[in-house]
């Protein structure tokens, strides 16, 4: 059951590394306007997942990396509280930076789907997750989402890779899973039954964790730069 969440997972929940690198290449698959059926299998998964859950987790996980640095854990031993108080004014800079980045890679997440499904196939998935139960399901994966492996290589952003990725992303479909209650199981194992073509979505794994690594790497424009160090250099400068 993991393996047909875990790729799911790397399409919803486009990260945003605290730290921008390289620039992603710039070759961009465009989606088909004749087979509208991946667009709104996209758009059913993306729809599903609750984005400020999302990006709360992202948070949880840049705080866990935050305080394992030790400059900025004695920081906060001298101004308890500067962390929290840091993730409050980053929020903001950190969602609209995920939100353009995911909104760049639509037309290549959406490619990979059409590589490796058929519209019918696509149209059946979509089908699933606009379900309850696999609504639910998407519910879950937003509210146990905690980047702790990539978060953890903010500071050196070239090298995350897909294992990174992938851990993150087991990790939060274990807890999706968990989440569930035994009735929700037995409808999530009847839905699958009645919706094979969900089975296929474990091939599409490996390309999705080496598009989400790239992703990672994608840096900042100017102007969310420039917001993040307002949105630092303000709250070091306030008085606790």
């Amino acid at each position: 059951m993991r393996k047909m969440i875990a790729p799911l997972l790397l399409a919803i929940t486009p990260l945003a590394s605290f730290t921008p690198a390289h620039a992603a290449p710039a070759a961009v698959q465009a989606a088909s306007a004749e087979d509208p059926a991946y667009d709104h299998l996209y758009d059913a998964i993306i729809g599903g997942a609750d984005y400020d859950q999302i990006v709360d987790g992202m948070l949880v996980a840049m705080r866990q990396a935050f305080l394992a640095e030790k400059i900025i854990a004695d920081a906060e031993a001298q101004r308890p509280g500067l962390v929290d108080r840091l993730m409050v004014a980053i929020r903001p800079v950190l969602a609209t930076y995920s939100l353009r980045v995911r909104g760049e890679y639509r037309p290549r997440m959406i490619g990979l789907l059409r590589q490796h499904l058929t519209p019918a196939e696509a149209a059946e998935i979509a089908d699933f997750y606009e379900t309850p139960i696999g609504r639910r399901l998407l519910a879950g994966v937003a509210q146990n989402y905690r980047p702790t492996n990539t978060m953890s290589k903010a500071t050196n952003v070239d090298s995350i890779d897909t294992r990174d990725v992938t851990a993150d992303m087991d990790q939060t479909a274990g807890k999706a899973l968990g989440s569930l209650t035994s009735e929700e199981l037995a409808q999530l194992a009847e839905a699958a039954r009645t919706h094979p073509a969900i089975a296929k979505l474990g091939g599409i794994r490996a390309d999705l964790a080496a598009l989400r690594v790239t992703m990672e790497k994608e840096p900042m424009t100017a102007e969310e730069e420039a917001a993040l160090r307002d949105a630092v250099l303000t709250t070091l400068r306030a008085k606790d």
